[in-house]
């Protein structure tokens, strides 16, 4: 297997030279050296490793309550950050190497013709700016990567934000569909993410536009219903089955293990176990993933941990932790899958007021999201079962819809959205104990570097209470 991280770190030092306005590092590749296929690898590993399996999904997991962090309050647990928290995502991940990449491999492909590469290159732009719009809100873009000049470039609206996410994913699927010939390279082996396969390249772009469609469902100036047929267009071009998900596949050598492997085993640096919600949430549904996510304690049960104070010496014998499953080295961490389509279309059809489908996707959803993770066909029959009908009330059941994708969403950003958008889990900052504020973060804060470096332009929010743009229920 590819030594993952060392393409992605190549791209960083290239990057890092640049934003640090340092010498050219001899043994790093130019510009000029740079084709797509060289690109490529590095961007897949760090979006996956850094965006979707990294500090942006982290810190949201342990505040929606799916993590329990195992310290004395204050910490990142109970909201306690600051600039510096989060300013290597912003700076070091986002703005001097992913998306600054993506953006170059996207000018060098559509240079040299080669549309296969632009496009997924789009898919991937569209992709890190959501990540980093839905947690920032207002971000640089329009005058981003042009320092000369923007020396300080504006902060655009959220809105328009999302308007260059769809354009760019209508752009991709548009370069999905030209023809393979005539393009001086293809992508092969080096798409950690789907070997070259632009079919599929395709599916993933219309769904990753049906969930931000979704995302906007009360945005100012949108409507549910409209939202809704938007997505389920889209879908029905979408993900038809597991094996479709696109992923990044880690692996089990030095400095390519799979984040959450790195997080919480290799530097045994955090404690990292079952939030007390989220196993009294599956407890009560008698929910066959519990295996799967977590391990038992000696008398067999399935505990969790409040955040916000410290376990007993006892600890790993009365509390469950990560399973090792969950963080296994050679883990795949997905962009998006097709068990959260179904949950998609599941919601998209309650804004319809079609119940029976809405019914039908969301257990399509749930036996897809049991069988790609090994649980037996008896036990997902016997699951949805005990669920029973959607309750005929459209807030109770979206909270169902939305309560099963939470589960079903483990460790994914995506929970976080879900909650800022609907309100679902019901959850509150009374759910842990000496929290530093009242309530859940309703966005990241602006970085150091932002505030050094950028001060005049830095939008002036309110981290904690200030919802992002499409936050309006």
């Amino acid at each position: 297997m590819i030594a993952i991280l060392f393409a992605m770190l190549c791209l960083l030092f290239t990057s890092c030279g640049e934003w640090l306005d340092v010498n050219t590092d001899p043994n790093s590749p130019s510009d000029a050296e740079m084709a797509e296929n060289i690109y490529l690898p590095g961007i897949e590993a760090q979006v996956a490793y850094e965006l979707s399996g990294g500090f942006t999904a982290r810190y949201p997991n342990y505040w929606m309550l799916q993590v329990g962090r195992d310290a004395a309050a204050p910490d990142f647990g109970t909201y306690d950050i600051d600039e510096s928290d989060v300013n290597n995502t912003w700076t070091y991940t986002v703005y001097t190497a992913a998306l600054k990449n993506a953006v170059k491999l996207t000018s060098l492909a559509e240079e040299n013709g080669n549309y296969y590469y632009e496009g997924i290159s789009k898919v991937i732009t569209a992709y890190i700016l959501s990540i980093t719009t839905d947690c920032w809100g207002d971000i640089p873009w329009s005058q981003a990567f042009q320092p000369e000049t923007y020396p300080f470039p504006v902060f655009d609206s959220q809105e328009s934000i999302y308007n260059a996410i769809f354009s760019l994913l209508d752009e991709a699927i548009a370069n999905f569909n030209l023809p393979a010939e005539g393009q001086s390279i293809r992508p092969s082996g080096e798409d950690y993410i789907y070997g070259g396969d632009i079919d599929m390249w395709k599916k993933c772009a219309y769904t990753l536009k049906a969930r931000y469609a979704m995302r906007l469902t009360y945005a100012p100036g949108k409507t549910g219903a409209a939202q809704a047929d938007i997505a389920l267009a889209l879908l029905a071009n979408g993900l038809g089955s597991n094996d479709e998900n696109p992923g990044v596949a880690f692996g089990s050598e030095t400095g390519s293990e799979a984040p959450w492997n790195q997080w919480h085993v290799k530097w045994e640096t955090v404690n990292i176990w079952a939030n007390e919600y989220m196993i009294n949430m599956m407890n009560a549904r008698n929910d066959p993933r519990r295996g799967v996510y977590f391990t038992q304690t000696i008398t067999g049960e399935y505990r969790g941990h409040r955040t916000g104070n410290i376990l007993m010496t006892d600890k790993y014998d009365s509390t469950s932790h990560f399973s090792e499953s969950i963080t296994a080295p050679d883990q795949v961490v997905y962009f998006i899958t097709y068990d959260e389509a179904k949950t998609l279309e599941a919601e998209a059809y309650l804004w319809k007021g079609e119940y029976e489908n809405a019914r039908e996707a969301l257990h399509e959803a749930i036996t897809a999201n049991m069988t790609r993770l090994g649980i037996d066909p008896s036990e997902i029959d016997a699951y949805i079962a005990g669920l029973g009908d959607l309750p005929a009330d459209f807030e109770a059941a979206q909270q169902m819809v939305i309560e099963e994708k939470y589960v079903l969403n483990f460790l994914s950003t995506e929970i976080w959205n879900d909650y800022r958008r609907t309100g679902y889990p019901p959850l509150s900052a009374a759910d842990i104990d000496n929290p530093t504020y009242n309530n859940i973060p309703l966005r990241f804060m602006y970085a150091a570097d932002v505030k050094q470096n950028n001060p005049l332009n830095e939008p002036d929010v309110n981290w904690l209470t200030d919802p992002v743009w499409w936050d309006k229920k």
